[in-house]
């Protein structure tokens, strides 16, 4: 066949040529000529033809970028009687058929960028590749791989599973391939085929620093294995809207004239929400909820939106589940709302219009990281979808005045998914804590720009759904054990409100060669210096012994004015003497074995009064201070070694 392509200018005057088809894509034109001739002896010596009887070639011509290439190629023919059309659509059908396979194994599967080299391993991954294609071609509940050509809708695309992940489906392609199909999308929605000189970028999703090519430490933050491809942002969709704070104000204004109006806030009816948001949701506001997976988040926010959407309508988006599922989970809870409003959607200009329509009281979305914009063309819950669509949404609640709540994905290590300006951006950051095998839930603010920061709120997951709990205190010792050494309670401030929690500690020999000291709810690398304190002050003898300390119920205890029941709980398992449990015991230890003063003694002594303890031990400084009637028994202190001989 070599002989025929030496002679292919000989097929110029052969019969039947078919007439020349051009076609175009991805910044290409191709024109193709074919011919089919039985004129053997007019190509090739007798010597060279070797019992053929028909032959067709294929001039083919490609301009790329205004360079043109040559490319002929020849064949044997066993179609009998057809002429230089039927052969001319048969080399068009062998190589698209060619072609669909191939690109699919390359792009969607990444077959050129493997890099399994030994053994067995090339057959084996190209055996796995080419069954999951035959499955993904076998399933009638998809539509069929598209070809890469111009007749490739870019609709079909979308419902495949292998490129759900180019716009947030519930389905999720490796990272590697979803810029590669946000691309490819873009591409044929645009214009049929692939965009011409599409830029990318990779991204560090921790931090959002920018690298023009891939790194395996991020080196603004320091993160291994952050740095994610994403297509550059266009000229159109750098020129969004901006996202301040404005509320219709077109230049600057003085301060002296700012109404200074208290701002407006709405309860939740949720007593302990309204306690942690710092007296009720205000107007306008964008607050941001974060936590572990299945520990309320959807929950509580579902039985918000029903108090709050009684006489107004409001609108919950869930981009995570469907409109069944949020049914069964509302219908479990008992929400009665006739003005609520579902929407399952993750493209943020339909949810944003769809809200502009509804005029809702309260918007819920689910969550941040299945929203995306689609000028973007980076995946959903990358660092610049979840930086933008927060943007958006908080210039959309300035704007209007509509109180907004955010679902955020959290990281193995417990902080919130994506960029840290998502947490700068907000007015209210909440998480929500508790441990998965423990009924109790704690809310906390950490961040607030409308009330304290302290102050939390506690829930129990019932089989209904999340139940207030008003008085914790008589939650988290009502299982505390009678007469049991290494158990003492003691008093922690959260905002305005005192909580009775038990420390207990559990003091044991090593069998090992080093002590092991284990804390729960409590720093500890305070507990080892208690422990030394305790060894080199008043003699306890810790040395050789594992010391285990742990805070009852899920609570944690970051004050100083723990430290005192914490030394009393390991001295008592160490004596295995338990301390009368009428007895709160409070103080900060100091390093001289000395017992400082706390703040806030009246709150945390009423609390402990209300729940029948008959005494207290606490720092003589703060006894002088007190100014507050009491039916217990104050017992002031200013050493370690005084308390403890009180104690025991």
């Amino acid at each position: 066949m070599r002989t025929i392509v030496r002679s292919a200018e000989r097929f110029e005057t052969a019969p039947q040529a078919s007439p020349k088809t051009a076609a175009q894509g991805h910044g290409r034109v191709a024109r193709r000529l074919s011919w089919r001739t039985n004129r053997i002896d007019l190509l090739l010596e007798q010597d060279d033809r070797a019992g053929l009887e028909r032959v067709g070639m294929v001039e083919a011509i490609h301009e790329l970028n205004g360079v043109a290439s040559r490319e002929v190629r020849s064949f044997r023919l066993s179609l009998d009687g057809s002429n230089a059309e039927t052969f001319a659509r048969a080399v068009r059908r062998h190589w698209r058929e060619e072609n669909k396979l191939h690109w699919v194994l390359d792009v969607a599967f990444d077959e050129a960028g493997a890099r399994v080299r030994k053994n067995d391993a090339p057959e084996n991954l190209a055996m796995l590749r080419h069954v999951a294609l035959n499955l993904l071609e076998a399933d009638a509940t998809t539509p069929r791989l598209p070809w890469k050509g111009p007749t490739g809708r870019a609709e079909d695309l979308m419902r495949l599973p292998c490129w759900s992940c180019a716009r947030g489906a519930s389905m999720s392609a490796p990272s590697a391939i979803a810029p590669k199909a946000a691309r490819w999308a873009r591409g044929i929605e645009r214009e049929g085929v692939m965009a011409k000189g599409v830029k990318t970028q990779f991204t560090c999703q921790s931090c959002g620093y920018v690298s023009p090519k891939w790194l395996g430490r991020c080196t603004e933050c320091g993160t291994w294995g952050a740095l994610v491809e994403e297509v550059e942002p266009s000229k159109a969709s750098q020129a969004r809207p901006a996202w301040g704070a404005s509320t219709g104000q077109t230049k600057p204004v003085l301060l002296k004239d700012v109404d200074g109006a208290r701002e407006a806030r709405r309860l939740t009816a949720i007593a302990e929400l309204d306690r942690v948001l710092g007296g009720g949701v205000v107007q306008g506001s964008l607050v941001l909820l974060g936590g572990d997976p299945g520990i309320g988040k959807s929950t509580l926010l579902l039985s918000m939106m029903d108090r709050l959407s009684r006489d107004r309508p409001g609108l919950y988006v869930s981009g995570e589940e469907a409109l069944q599922q949020t049914k069964m989970r509302a219908e479990r809870l008992g929400v009665r709302s006739e003005l609520m409003h579902l929407f399952a959607e993750t493209d943020l200009e339909k949810e944003l219009g769809a809200t502009e329509k509804l005029a809702p009281a309260l918007l819920v979305v689910d969550s941040i990281q299945t929203m995306f914009l689609p000028e973007l063309g980076s995946a959903p819950g990358s660092v610049s979808q979840v930086r933008e669509c927060a943007g958006r949404l908080m210039a959309w609640a300035k704007k209007t005045g509509v109180p907004t709540f955010i679902v955020g994905h959290v990281t193995k290590e417990g902080s919130i998914a994506g960029p840290r300006v998502l947490e700068h951006m907000v007015d209210t950051v909440l998480y929500f804590e508790g441990e998965r095998g423990h009924p109790f839930r704690l809310l906390r603010a950490h961040k607030n720009r409308f009330g304290s920061t302290n102050e939390i709120g506690v829930f129990e997951m019932k089989g209904a759904g999340l139940v207030e709990v008003p008085d914790p205190s008589a939650l988290f010792l009502s299982e505390r054990p009678k007469n049991a050494s290494g158990s003492v309670v003691t008093s922690t401030l959260n905002g305005t409100r005192p909580i009775l929690v038990e420390v207990q500690a559990l003091v044991a020999p090593t069998g090992y060669g080093t002590a092991r000291r284990t804390a729960m709810g409590v720093d500890s690398q305070r507990v080892a210096l208690l422990a030394a304190v305790l060894e080199k002050k008043e003699d306890v003898q810790l040395v050789g012994c594992d010391l285990f300390v742990n805070v009852a119920g899920g609570m944690s205890l970051t004050e100083p004015a723990s430290d005192l029941a914490v030394c009393a709980a390991l001295v008592s398992s160490l004596q295995n003497r338990p301390v009368d449990g009428q007895t709160l015991v409070l103080g900060e230890v100091g390093l001289a074995g000395e017992v400082r003063a706390v703040g806030q003694v009246e709150p945390r002594l009423a609390e402990a009064q209300k729940m029948g303890f008959r005494r207290v031990v606490l720092p003589r400084s703060s006894a002088k201070r007190l100014d507050l009637a009491l039916t217990m028994e104050v017992l002031p202190v200013d050493s370690l070694r005084e308390a403890l001989a009180l104690l025991f």
